[in-house]
């Protein structure tokens, strides 16, 4: 260590009474803006009064325990601090940081801040030393290392103390429409505008000479993490697309819907984008998604005009998931018949493969319609012949209660409904093949002009 002068200082009451200050203020910043990120970002929980509560106390229990635990080692650290003005030199000491030490010849400028302290420079962009000014005998220390050159007075700081919390609610704002925003040119923006902040900001750290070991290379982790996820989904939004297309053609009958209506490719991406997106928000909750108002409207235009072993096939298999759905305690049939664009979770009834038969009939109709699409079926004969399926139906004691109204018609029993509707398609199927696959077409092409 290098000859010391007596000058030897440390630091006063006054800068631990701003530490405790500092973390106080610190730990009210942390704790609101992970309050605001956690209700803000688009990625909530359920409202639930109580989950929130919980996740409050939770973050402000977690934040105040380590911030104090923080705060005592700061204390216990800074007790160390020394600064000791030798006739050549200037030398800055503290547990857990290297030694510091400004020689008179190396000193390119000193600078002397209100409210921060002496900044002294030793040809690079960040002060080698920072001296603050709640030193013990500051003024007496500033005059010993005025030997060394000229010390410029500043009034004020080029960035007051005061912006820092206008700053971090800023940088938060910029995150809060970083995670909310779906374009990817928005996105790309802020996403570089934050890596750039937390850049600048780990270039500071690492040239300040306040900082110790320990805590830059924690910073580093923080750092790294922070980052990732911010790159991790801007190439998510970037690749989204492009994973909804090998969907689409990994799909049978996406794959040939695509084929048969090319022009309605980035309608049916966006919509399964959009209901990718309300899942995740949701939560396991119920969401809309646009992806079946998309296909429920262009898979009834194929139904009408497909052969008569599609459609037969296509509505026993419908039935089937009818029968299913009706045994279900809930009213998941009804919200299947009338979706709303609203996803309806059939497998939790249905069991993972319970709806292959159906979308395998699907297919079916798709392909036939476009490889040999049949006529228009004759609308007198389809009435006529469905006129009388339904007549046979209400006369049947067997088939149960029936529910004649609309299913909108307040009131409606909703299990008699989706029974009526089992029913209807069972009464057109025991018609002959030939008068089933009419009346069944017909049905359908009703169904698109609603």
């Amino acid at each position: 260590m290098a000859e010391q002068s007596p000058g030897v200082f440390v630091l006063s009451p006054a800068y631990f009474q701003r530490l405790r200050r500092t973390i106080l203020w610190t730990a009210g910043a942390i704790t609101l803006g992970s309050i605001a990120l956690a209700n803000l970002t688009g990625r909530r929980a359920p409202n639930e009064l109580g989950s929130k509560i919980f996740a409050w106390v939770f973050v402000i229990v977690v934040v105040g325990i380590t911030l104090y635990l923080n705060y005592k080692k700061q204390v216990a650290r800074w007790r160390t601090f020394r600064v000791a003005v030798s006739r050549d030199q200037v030398l800055r000491t503290q547990d857990g940081s290297d030694d510091v030490i400004a020689a008179a010849s190396a000193i390119t400028r000193m600078v002397r801040i209100p409210g921060r302290g002496l900044l002294i420079y030793t040809g690079h962009a960040q002060p080698a030393i920072i001296i603050p000014d709640t030193l013990e005998q500051f003024d007496a220390c500033c005059t010993l290392i005025q030997r060394f050159g000229p010390i410029d007075v500043r009034t004020r700081s080029a960035l007051p103390r005061w912006l820092t919390i206008p700053a971090a609610l800023a940088f938060m704002g910029v995150y809060i429409a970083f995670e909310r925003s779906s374009d990817l040119r928005v996105m790309s923006a802020l996403g570089a505008l934050i890596a750039c902040v937390m850049v600048f900001g780990a270039w500071r750290l690492y040239g300040s000479p306040d900082v110790d070991k320990k805590a830059k290379k924690r910073f580093a982790w923080i750092l790294l993490l922070a980052i990732v996820p911010v790159g991790m989904r801007i190439w998510s939004t970037w690749n989204a697309p492009r994973r909804i297309d090998q969907e689409i053609r990994d799909d049978r009958l996406l794959s040939l819907l695509d084929k048969a209506r090319p022009d309605l490719h980035e309608r049916l991406r966006d919509a399964m984008l959009a209901g990718e997106k309300n899942r995740i928000d949701a939560h396991g909750g119920a969401y809309v998604n646009p992806a079946v108002s998309v296909i429920s409207e262009i898979l009834p235009q194929y139904l009408p005009i497909c052969s008569d072993e599609s459609v037969i096939r296509y509505a026993k298999e419908t039935v089937t998931v009818l029968e299913r759905l009706e045994a279900d305690p809930s009213d998941i049939c009804d919200q299947w018949l009338r979706p709303h664009g609203v996803h309806v979770d059939l497998l939790g009834v249905l069991g993972k493969d319970g709806l292959n038969p159906l979308t395998d009939a699907m297919v079916g109709v798709m392909e036939s319609a476009l490889t040999a699409p049949q006529a228009a079926p004759d609308v007198m004969e389809a009435e006529t012949l469905r006129a009388r399926a339904l007549e046979n139906m209400t006369k049947e004691d067997r088939l149960g209660r029936h529910e004649l109204r609309p299913p909108e018609a307040p009131g409606t029993d909703k299990k008699a409904w989706c029974h009526t509707v089992e029913n209807t398609f069972r009464a057109v199927l025991d018609l002959p093949q030939t008068q089933s696959s009419l009346v069944l077409r017909y049905m359908f092409s009703q169904a698109t002009k609603k």
